[in-house]
C-alpha cells in the first residue's frame, strides 16, 4: 500500500515539473526563442546612432521595419544612441556587449558613421580613424556571436543646406566608400557581413531629410526600412 501511495506522489510531482518546464522559454537556435509550442521569435538588434534611435522629429526606421516583417515574428531591439560615433560604439561594446547584443541575435543591423562625418568634415583624411573603429566593431560582434548575421549599411544621405549639419555630402560619400570596402574585406575574411547600400538603394532624397540636413523625416525612415527588409529572411 505504501509503495502504491509513493508511486502516486512521484507521478504527481513529475507531472507538475513537466507543466512548469513546458511553460518556460527554450532557446532553440541563436537569436530564436520558442515562446510557446507554435511560435518562434527572431531577435534583431538595430545598432547605431540617432538614425536608428529616432529623435523628436524623426520616426525611426524600426517601426516601419517591424510592420514589414510582421509575418516573421520578429522583435527589433533598439540599440541606437543619439550622437554616437564609431569610437563611442567601440567603447560601448567593450563595456556592455552583453547588454547591447544579449543572447546571440540572429541579425544585427549596423549603421554608424554619420557623426564621424560631422566630426571629421574639415579633415576627411581622419575618416581612416573611424574606419579602424568600424573594423574593430565588426570583429567584436563576430567574436562575441559568430552565428549572428551582420548587415552593415552605408549611412543615409545628407542634404546640402546652410544649417550646421548640412553641406557634408562629399564627406558622406567618402565614408560610404570606406564602409563598402570594409564589408567586402570582412566577408572575404570569413565574417558574416553583408553590405546594405542604404545610401544608393533607399531612394532617400532631400525631400526626405529634415531641415537640419541630417535627420530623416518619416518618409525617409520608411525608405530605409524597406531597404533593410530586402536583406532579411
Amino acid at each position: 500500500m505504501f509503495k502504491v501511495f509513493l508511486g502516486i506522489i512521484i507521478l504527481i510531482i513529475g507531472l507538475a515539473i513537466g507543466v512548469v518546464l513546458a511553460g518556460q522559454k527554450q532557446i532553440i537556435s541563436p537569436g530564436a526563442e520558442i515562446i510557446d509550442n507554435n511560435t518562434t521569435v527572431t531577435r534583431i538588434v538595430a545598432l547605431g546612432d540617432s538614425i536608428t534611435d529616432g529623435n523628436a522629429g524623426q520616426r525611426s526606421y524600426r517601426y516601419k521595419l517591424t510592420d514589414l516583417l510582421n509575418n516573421f515574428n520578429v522583435v527589433i531591439e533598439d540599440q541606437g544612441k543619439a550622437g554616437r560615433t564609431t569610437s563611442d560604439l567601440a567603447n560601448d561594446l567593450n563595456k556592455n556587449i552583453n547588454n547591447i547584443l544579449g543572447y546571440n541575435p540572429q541579425f544585427v543591423l549596423l549603421m554608424i558613421g554619420t557623426n564621424d562625418v560631422t566630426k571629421y568634415h574639415n579633415s576627411p583624411e581622419k575618416l581612416s580613424i573611424a574606419e579602424a573603429n568600424l573594423s574593430n566593431i565588426l570583429e567584436k560582434i563576430n567574436l562575441y556571436s559568430p552565428s549572428t548575421q551582420i548587415l552593415l549599411a552605408t549611412v543615409t544621405p545628407r542634404s546640402d543646406c546652410k544649417n550646421t549639419l548640412c553641406g557634408y555630402v562629399a564627406t558622406t560619400v567618402k565614408w560610404n566608400e570606406m564602409v563598402k570596402k570594409l564589408a567586402i574585406q570582412k566577408k572575404n575574411e570569413g565574417q558574416s557581413v553583408i553590405l546594405v547600400d542604404v545610401y544608393n538603394e533607399s531612394g532617400v532624397t532631400n525631400s526626405d531629410i529634415q531641415s537640419d540636413g541630417l535627420h530623416l523625416l518619416g518618409s525617409g525612415s520608411d525608405k530605409v526600412a524597406v531597404t533593410w527588409a530586402k536583406y532579411l529572411f
